[in-house]
Formats: C-alpha cells, structure tokens, sequence
C-alpha cells in the first residue's frame, strides 16, 4: 500500500475527516488522524473485498 491512496481522500473514507487540504499538507498534529484514516481505509478495502469473494 503507497502514501499516495492518501493525499486525495475518496469520499468514503473522507467523511470522518477534516477538509482534504489536511491531507495534502501532512502536519505533525494530523499525523494520528491521517494514521486512523489510513486503518479505516484499510479496513474498509479488506472488508470489500471479502465480500466480494462472499458474494461470487
């Protein structure tokens, strides 16, 4: 998984978060919020595709 997935939020996982400019200027301050975002997102993407693989 790069960084890159996270400087542009898709609205998925951005609406548990502040405006997307947080994301483009990483400050030390969001870096807990970027690491929880990217958890989410993670698990968010593990979870489709298991069901994914449920629903073949």
């Amino acid at each position: 998984m790069n960084d890159q997935e996270f400087t542009k939020p898709s609205p998925k996982i951005s609406d548990h978060t502040k405006p997307s400019s947080e994301w483009t200027i990483p400050l030390p301050s969001n870096k807990n919020k970027e690491n929880k975002c990217e958890l989410v997102a993670t698990l968010r993407k593990n979870i489709g595709e298991k069901i994914q693989k449920e629903v073949k």
